[in-house]
């Protein structure tokens, strides 16, 4: 299936207040006409990959969960999509350490892996950049330019990106 998957910054805004988990996750589906079948074994696939130990409640409804919360089903409903690109604005931001740190290499593993989407992810977080990126565009002005790109992979990487992000906002 082609198209894209996105995740917006503010999860709060994309999500269904009165649908559940289950069926915000399930919703780009659903509007694809996929079978009951398919969509139990898609919503199977991203709790594997975003949320093992079934810590989301899939029968609550958005109002009850914390900022985190919020933004992993987001993040589950994106890759739920089964899109060939996930577009994720921020979505780590109302997340706590260890939870960024478990989905930054959970996320990465699935879309390193041969039937994973291409991400497009939009971040300030320098761990965000280094652990997830394959390449590293720092986007400055209006309108947008790209000013510079940088290999994270690479020595040095890693200050480099850093020099760059304080330089740009001077």
């Amino acid at each position: 299936v082609l198209g894209v998957g996105y995740v917006p910054q503010d999860p709060g805004a994309g999500l269904l207040p009165w649908y559940s988990v289950r069926d915000n996750v399930l919703l780009p589906l659903r509007c694809r006409g996929a079978s009951a079948a398919d969509q139990e074994r898609a919503l199977a696939s991203v709790r594997e990959v975003l949320d093992p130990d079934g810590d989301v409640d899939l029968e609550a409804h958005p109002r009850t969960l914390s900022g985190g919360q919020t933004q992993l089903v987001a993040l589950m409903r994106g890759l739920a999509s089964s899109s060939r690109l996930l577009v994720c604005d921020e979505p780590f931001s109302a997340m706590d350490a260890p939870a960024r740190v478990r989905l930054r290499a959970s996320l990465r593993g699935h879309c390193e892996s041969p039937h994973g989407p291409a991400m497009l992810f939009t971040t300030h977080d320098l761990d965000d950049m280094v652990e997830l990126a394959t390449r590293v565009l720092l986007v400055v002005g209006s309108p947008a330019t790209i000013e510079r790109a940088v290999d994270p992979g690479r020595a040095g990487a890693r200050h480099a990106i850093g020099s760059a992000l304080a330089e740009a906002h001077r």
